[in-house]
């Protein structure tokens, strides 16, 4: 069973990390905590174990879950020496800035560095069971999808986006098309994954799972796991007259091809 590190077991793994790194470098390091640049962390480990990305990335988005990482500075570059998931996690969802407890490794000493990649880069392996056919593959593309409409949106508007999960009532739900196909949906509704939405006047446009939300509304299913795509300041999103254009106004007017 995966288990993941508490912030009041975070000191305890810091000290011990440290002690273990001077040690081996028979140096003494400083250390500080700071807040860091998500996409500038460089990890040091070949990959990431899909079960447990799965279980941090439910936390963060339900329960806020935000334990900082450990990260070594050498040479102006900030590498992560625990807490890739979370890491990974925070890059997914278009978050800027990660806390890290900082171990200053010597400028005049060798860091024995790993070869450099980014966080967006590493490699997802499941450990112990096939990785095909997977629901919580499908849900972390989703999360990923979530990541990169919040980016998208962030540029448009010019304020920070996140991604929060949380339950929506199906009936609040507008449709930002006119039609949809439900070829596949079934099998993606037993999955459980969720629909990516924005909300906007007390309602919640639907961005990316039509098809889901549809199937919902056609089977009487009350509420819907999303992704809401939340702006730092308000923004008026132009989907929404967009819908009102196209006479959309629920997922009744939603045409099912």
């Amino acid at each position: 069973m995966v288990k993941l590190i508490a912030k009041d077991e975070l000191q305890s793994k810091f000290n011990a990390v440290k002690k273990s790194l001077e040690t081996v470098y028979h140096i003494s390091l400083g250390h500080r905590a700071e807040r860091l640049e998500v996409d500038g962390l460089i990890p040091t480990i070949p990959f990431l174990e899909e079960e447990k990305l799965h279980l941090v990335m439910e936390k963060v988005m339900k329960e806020g879950y935000n334990v900082p990482v450990i990260s070594l500075e050498h040479e102006g570059k900030f590498y992560i020496i625990d807490g890739h998931h979370r890491a990974y996690t925070f890059y997914v969802l278009n978050k800027k800035w990660i806390d890290s407890l900082v171990l200053k490794f010597p400028e005049d000493e060798e860091y024995r560095a790993v070869e450099e990649i980014r966080l967006g880069e590493m490699e997802v392996k499941s450990i112990g069971k096939p990785q095909t056919d997977s629901v919580a593959k499908d849900a972390d593309e989703t999360w990923k999808r979530a990541g990169r409409m919040a980016l998208y949106f962030e540029k448009i508007h010019g304020v920070e986006f996140t991604v929060v999960s949380k339950d929506v009532e199906v009936n609040r739900l507008v449709p930002t098309q006119p039609h949809v196909n439900l070829s596949g949906a079934k099998d993606r509704m037993d999955r459980n994954l969720p629909i990516i939405c924005v909300e906007c006047r007390e309602r919640s446009y639907i961005v990316d799972g039509h098809d889901l939300a549809a199937v919902a509304h056609r089977d009487g299913t009350e509420k819907l796991n999303a992704l809401i795509l939340v702006p730092q300041q308000p923004v008026d999103f132009g989907m929404s007259e967009t819908a009102k254009r196209w006479g959309l106004e629920s997922l009744n007017d939603l045409k099912v091809k």
